[in-house]
């Protein structure tokens, strides 16, 4: 609820001044001054009735209460009127002397200060065996992509790879290049490949593998295919973490199967 706005007294609610008209007088009736005033004075007595201090004292500590209570009737006349209209009466609280005639003090409300809370998400960092599972995953689709056109600087395919994995794929790329030929996966592709397991010791891992390849190697110009033998290895890939960063170091095959074969562990 809000607070009641407080006079100058610092008691009781603070109440607007009465409008004047453009003339100065205030609204008016067909009464005489005569009944007007003796009404002002009436009402005058009885607000002096309604004023009360209230002061009570419990167990020792002083507990002061007041209770100003405040009902004003603004009755005034302006007489003259002719056209026989019914008697016009307004009645408002009386002006406490701290406003402007005309404002209304009163109505300017008192807002409650509000408090926003801002959501906040919070991202776990992700393991080394994750970033690493990640990193594969990313290297596979970057292998393919590099190959076809064959593109030794693609540095979305280099900037995952250090030491001998960086120099042995970009050699290789260079030299598809240099023969015209490219790696492509056929239609109806079974590429895949499958990290069975990630050992982490300090900056150094190692993943176990099992890629199923049936990608083709063909001439760019003309298409004829070189070499479209389908196979399923077993690899293991160290890995190294440079300014905290896992990259592919070497990989080595440990098994190899013709055909498409599971790689169920």
């Amino acid at each position: 609820m809000s607070p009641q706005p407080q006079g100058t007294s610092g008691v009781g609610p603070l109440v607007p001044d009465a409008f004047a008209r453009p003339d100065g007088r205030l609204p008016g009736c067909s009464e005489s001054s005569r009944v007007a005033a003796h009404a002002r004075r009436r009402v005058g007595t009885h607000l002096d009735n309604l004023r009360d201090v209230v002061t009570r004292r419990a167990g020792g500590a002083a507990k002061q209460t007041m209770i100003v209570l405040a009902v004003t009737m603004s009755v005034t006349s302006a007489c003259g009127s002719t056209d026989g209209a019914t008697p016009a009466t307004t009645v408002g609280p009386r002006s406490t002397g701290s406003s402007t005639a005309g404002t209304l003090a009163a109505a300017v409300a008192t807002s409650s200060p509000s408090t926003t809370i801002a959501e906040t998400t919070t991202t776990l960092p992700l393991s080394d065996e994750a970033q690493i599972r990640a990193l594969l995953d990313t290297y596979w689709s970057e292998w393919l992509l590099a190959g076809d056109p064959p593109d030794p600087h693609r540095a979305s395919f280099t900037q995952l790879l250090t030491g001998d994995s960086l120099q042995r794929e970009v050699e290789a790329l260079e030299k598809r290049l240099a023969l015209g030929e490219a790696r492509r996966l056929p239609p109806s592709s079974r590429f895949a490949h499958t990290t069975r397991s990630v050992t982490v010791t300090g900056d150094h891992g190692i993943a176990n593998e099992c890629v199923v390849d049936d990608s083709v190697l063909l001439e760019i110009h003309g298409g004829a295919i070189l070499n479209d033998e389908v196979a399923t290895y077993e690899l293991e890939e160290t890995l190294l973490r440079v300014n905290g960063q896992w990259l592919l170091e070497s990989s080595s095959i440990k098994n190899e199967r013709e055909g498409v074969q599971s790689c169920a562990a």
